[in-house]
């Protein structure tokens, strides 16, 4: 049995001894995971932490084609790689928490990849999004420069959740042995899915303040080995963007060769994506927090306009990029942040697309 540590808050001089406490309702810890994503752990579950994003709390679930709804699943989520992520949420003190969660959310994640419609996960996102540009804007910031491309994302969801690339997840105040080995069992013998036991704890001080803390309690190196090597999760090298520009057309490999060396030069990072092709993907710092363009190694481009901005500059900078871009691929103001573009429209523009990027990434 795992003991809590000693914590006290500190205020003033003074501290203030912190005691666990239960929820008083599994509701009260169900609408912290809602508000605060951060709570399930997600920077201790990979190399590259997890980021969280809210599809729905309460999603519907049949059990055949067109039937009605007949569970709920207490949270979907999904992370900055279209990965799905089911959660079922029980307090220590309910029975259900040791066997019969277990076969509950597996049931729900099995119903939901069978049964719901293609783009029902984008449809979740819409309907807590209704305006299009927020909804880009929270998928940004989820995105980062470690996901899927948003162009990609929900074919990348969609695909994900049909082959069974799914987070399950349990998640409770205390997660008993019993509960604890099961999911330690699930995690390590399945390939694509992985199946974690999350703690979130309750301290609370006799003035009535309240600390939380978040405990992933299965995360092992030889899990987390097999599923990067099993799960089919591409992990595309700058090897692997170059062996698939070498089945472009000449025209269409000078302009991406132009592209590519000129901009990996500049750039303090560079990413080559994890969907279902390699893309150069280069974070030029002064420009924004994620790429700028999306270059596929089939030969498409993509003008990440989404990614620039969060401050005054960065936005005069997004105005700039389109002003001198845009007219060039007849596209002055595209319906989507995130335009996508065949080579026959992007390349003869290539030089001029290089040099409006070297001077919104030079300094001052």
């Amino acid at each position: 049995m795992r003991t809590a540590a000693a914590l006290h808050l500190e205020i003033g001089n003074h501290l203030h001894a912190l005691t666990p406490a239960p929820y008083a309702a599994e509701e009260h810890l169900q609408s912290l995971i809602s508000a605060h994503p951060r709570l399930l752990g997600g920077e201790k579950m990979e190399e590259i932490p997890r980021r969280f994003f809210l599809l729905s709390a309460e999603a519907a679930i049949a059990d055949g084609v067109d039937a009605p709804d007949r569970w709920s699943i207490d949270h979907l989520f999904i992370d900055q790689e279209a990965i799905p992520t089911f959660i079922e949420v029980k307090r220590s003190s309910d029975p259900r928490i040791r066997r019969e969660v277990v076969g509950q959310l597996i049931e729900y994640a099995t119903n939901g990849a069978a049964f719901w419609k293609p783009g029902h996960l984008e449809a979740l996102a819409r309907s807590r999004f209704p305006d299009k540009a927020a909804l880009e804007a929270a998928l940004v910031a989820l995105i980062g420069s470690d996901g899927v491309p948003l162009t990609e994302f929900w074919s990348e969801a969609e695909k994900n959740l049909r082959t069974g690339k799914v987070r399950l997840m349990f998640v409770a105040d205390q997660i008993p042995p019993e509960l604890l080995r099961m999911a330690q069992f699930l995690n390590d013998q399945m390939t694509h899915a992985e199946v974690l036991a999350v703690e979130i704890r309750q301290f609370v001080s006799e003035s009535g303040s309240r600390a939380l803390s978040s405990e992933v309690l299965n995360v092992t190196e030889e899990a987390r080995a097999a599923k990067s090597t099993g799960s089919g999760r591409n992990r595309w090298t700058e090897g692997d963007f170059d062996a698939h520009c070498s089945k472009l057309t000449p025209p269409t490999a000078a302009a991406v060769k132009l592209v590519y060396e000129k901009l990996k030069s500049e750039a303090t990072s560079v990413n080559y994506g994890s969907g279902k092709l390699p893309t150069f993907n280069p974070r030029l710092l002064r420009v924004g927090p994620g790429s700028p363009l999306t270059l596929s190694s089939d030969g498409t481009l993509s003008l990440n306009y989404g990614y620039i901005g969060g401050s005054d500059d960065a936005l005069q900078k997004r105005a700039r990029f389109l002003a001198l871009i845009g007219p060039l691929l007849k596209d002055p103001a595209p319906s989507f942040l995130f335009p996508r573009y065949s080579a026959e429209v992007w390349t003869p523009h290539a030089v001029r697309l290089i040099e409006v990027l070297s001077e919104l990434n030079s300094p001052g």
